[in-house]
């Protein structure tokens, strides 16, 4: 079987890669536990300092892997605490990140999406490229988790605007100068800048790096960043069950992904009792 992430060293600096570029590095559950392999391997080094989160192929993280999930839509929303937990374990992937003791320098380009947009929000520097799409799911089936996050860097009304829009997208130009990223680069430059950052860095006594990240954690974990990210796990279960919801994976399981898309930009959800007598029809032809 292929390793979904692959760490591999180059003097001080380890390079933890996102390695399903066929699915544009969507997150599966065995990439899941390859990044805590990697991230336990760069931690225990004796040499890296400091590492660099990237995606292989044409994509830096297009979010969630959905394509082996159609038909466990309807099981997963039976039980809200199943699905609370089954949740819970993305936070804990997310905050493996912001725990990593040593920092961990995000590259993205081409696509950043959906779950993907979190994993750089729990690194430590953010680098992308001009030119990467930078966007919120196309189907608003959870409510309250990327969005959140994404508040405390870019502000409330920057993160209301992503949100109450479905498929909402921005480049990594404007993902610098909101503040999701410290910089943006051309596509051609981002390798060489990332590298170069983490260069510099990677010359700071390892002890002293940790040191001022976890100084810079403590504050952000007081402001509430890690209590935003637990939340998160509540809040889309919440949304999870709500009427829309059920009508969206009624599409989903009847048409597929794209059919379902095309079918929510055209006729959006359905108004009051119309959402919740459609939710129960597809569950019943299910």
């Amino acid at each position: 079987m292929t390793v979904q992430v692959e760490y591999t060293e180059d003097g001080r600096v380890g390079v933890i890669a996102l390695n399903a570029p066929e699915r544009l590095n969507a997150i599966s559950e065995e990439m899941k536990a390859d990044l805590y392999r990697a991230l336990d391997a760069f931690e225990q080094s004796t040499r890296a300092r400091v590492a660099i989160l990237r995606g292989n192929g044409r994509a830096f993280c297009s979010g969630f892997d959905l394509s082996r999930k159609r038909g466990q839509h309807r099981g997963a929303d039976r039980d809200i605490w199943s699905d609370r937990q089954r949740l819970r374990g993305h936070a804990e992937m997310f905050l493996r990140l912001w725990d990593c003791p040593k920092p961990v320098i995000a590259q993205v380009h081409g696509v950043c999406m959906a779950g993907g947009v979190q994993l750089p929000m729990c690194c430590d520097v953010v680098v992308v490229s001009e030119d990467c799409r930078i966007g919120w799911p196309k189907l608003p089936t959870g409510g309250g988790w990327i969005s959140p996050m994404f508040s405390l860097l870019v502000g409330p009304h920057r993160a209301k605007q992503m949100a109450m829009v479905a498929g909402s997208e921005i480049t990594g130009r404007t993902a610098a100068e909101w503040g999701y990223a410290n910089l943006a680069v051309p596509a051609d430059e981002l390798q060489k800048t990332v590298w170069g950052l983490a260069t510099d860095m990677a010359r700071m006594a390892p002890s002293v790096l940790q040191l001022k990240k976890a100084a810079i954690n403590r504050v952000w974990d007081r402001i509430g960043f890690r209590d935003t990210v637990l939340a998160g796990v509540e809040w889309d279960a919440m949304v999870h069950k709500d009427a829309s919801s059920e009508v969206l994976r009624g599409w989903l399981r009847e048409h597929g992904m794209k059919a379902a898309i095309a079918r929510f930009q055209t006729e959006g959800i359905p108004d009051g009792d119309e959402a919740e007598q459609a939710g129960g029809q597809a569950d019943d032809q299910h």
